[in-house]
């Protein structure tokens, strides 16, 4: 599970930071889900991963770009969406 929730967005970001070193407003976006804080039965690998990925999302936010982890969890809105923005 990890491979998918998280290693692959790392993977992808890693390969990414030389365009995005040369972008004046350079921007991850990552994929979160309310199982990143909350807990769910049977569902131990994906809940984790997700977590790890919103604090991946959080460490690159202060490392490297700007990051934003989408997920309906963070804060409601007439679309149903919602967006935490870290920022550099």
């Amino acid at each position: 599970m990890f491979e998918t929730t998280l290693f692959a967005p790392i993977a992808l970001t890693r390969l990414a930071l030389p365009l995005l070193g040369a972008a004046s407003a350079p921007t991850v976006v990552t994929i979160s889900s309310d199982a990143a804080v909350e807990a769910y039965p049977g569902r131990g690998g994906y809940d984790s991963g997700k977590a790890a990925l919103d604090q991946f999302a959080a460490v690159l936010a202060v490392e490297q770009a700007y990051a934003a982890a989408l997920a309906r969890h963070y804060l409601r809105h007439e679309f149903g969406d919602s967006c935490l923005l870290l920022r550099r």
